[in-house]
């Protein structure tokens, strides 16, 4: 690391700097992201490119081929020396990563690999396509390539910046596609992983910092998932709330509060169905259930509760009746 800092445009540095990358390494992602980070004025658009890699290498490392797949293990190293290959000195547009778009590309191609190996079986095929093969990309490669952008202590009041946001954005579009979509059979493991609680929390502080005409583009993409995304929901609106603090500007998290509340109680489709008490559940903790500690550190949090009294007397007359969870909440 050392040299390759020394000499960042040095060719065999920076091949040598992609090769411990790759190297299969436990945590050599992530040190090579943090020492980037910490000089990454020095370093220029290599940062953009060393993102670049680490995001790509989360895929390759999603299609390792099985033990004894000697035709997948050709294509895999192949790909592999390709990579190592990517030059790091080369410039590069801003990077955005697309990590929902990637992933959906590795799917396919594990759904390929299927159907080649049960070539002679086409009567699986079917079968197989509507149910996920793969995760899509290793997620403990993307939580050490952006821990720099997701890694906020709760005590830490500091603002995320705009590319923070972005992936946080990125990551939870994701693990919404890795978790939600796709397979429609009832399941009971739709918990984001470590990487989306990671996502889930920057999230809810965006919501929380940004101004109300602004917040909903990092509200929407988690509230719309609805009731089976009710874990998820919980640890976002705890992170939300956990910026309720004396210095946060109380009127724009008035706002956005509200909006977020008039979203989930238009939702017709929200209770009704299997999913209903998570549904319920969720209304509960956008309605701050459980958070009063920390709602009350807002300035002015009574009559900002107050302020909201017919979101939660329309909440009262359509759920409060007929279920006791929602009466002792």
């Amino acid at each position: 690391m050392t040299r390759w800092l020394r000499a960042p445009d040095n060719k065999e540095r920076v091949r040598n700097l992609v090769r411990f990358m790759t190297s299969l390494n436990e945590g050599a992602v992530g040190m090579v992201i943090d020492t980037a980070l910490r000089h990454r004025q020095r370093i220029g658009t290599q940062w953009e490119r060393l993102l670049q890699i680490a995001t790509l290498w989360a895929a390759l490392l999603a299609l390792q081929a099985r033990y004894g797949d000697k035709q997948d293990s050709r294509l895999w190293n192949l790909w592999h020396a390709r990579l190592l290959r990517l030059d790091v000195r080369r410039p590069v547009e801003e990077f955005k990563p697309q990590l929902a778009a990637l992933a959906k590309r590795v799917e396919r191609l594990h759904q390929l690999r299927f159907r080649m190996a049960n070539s002679s079986y086409p009567e699986r095929w079917e079968a197989v396509e509507a149910r996920r093969l793969s995760w899509g990309l290793d997620t403990h490669v993307l939580m050490e390539a952006f821990s720099w952008a997701l890694n906020w202590s709760r005590e830490n009041d500091a603002k995320l910046d705009q590319p923070s946001c972005g992936v946080a954005l990125a990551v939870w579009k994701f693990e919404s596609w890795r978790i939600f979509d796709g397979d429609e059979v009832e399941r009971r493991d739709r918990l984001p992983c470590q990487l989306g609680n990671n996502a889930l929390e920057a999230l809810g502080r965006a919501v929380a910092q940004q101004k109300s005409e602004d917040a909903q583009r990092y509200w929407f993409p988690v509230l719309s998932r609805g009731a089976k995304a009710e874990v998820a929901i919980h640890y976002f609106c705890n992170a939300f709330f956990s910026r309720f603090t004396e210095s946060a500007d109380a009127a724009q998290i008035t706002i956005t509060w509200r909006r977020m509340l008039e979203f989930v109680l238009a939702d017709e489709a929200l209770t009704p169905g299997r999913h209903w008490y998570d549904g319920e559940k969720m209304l509960r903790h956008l309605l701050g259930f459980g958070n009063e500690v920390m709602i009350a550190r807002l300035q002015g949090s009574v009559q900002i509760v107050a302020s909201m009294r017919d979101l939660y007397a329309a909440w009262a007359v359509r759920y409060l009746a007929y279920d006791d969870d929602n009466v002792t909440a």
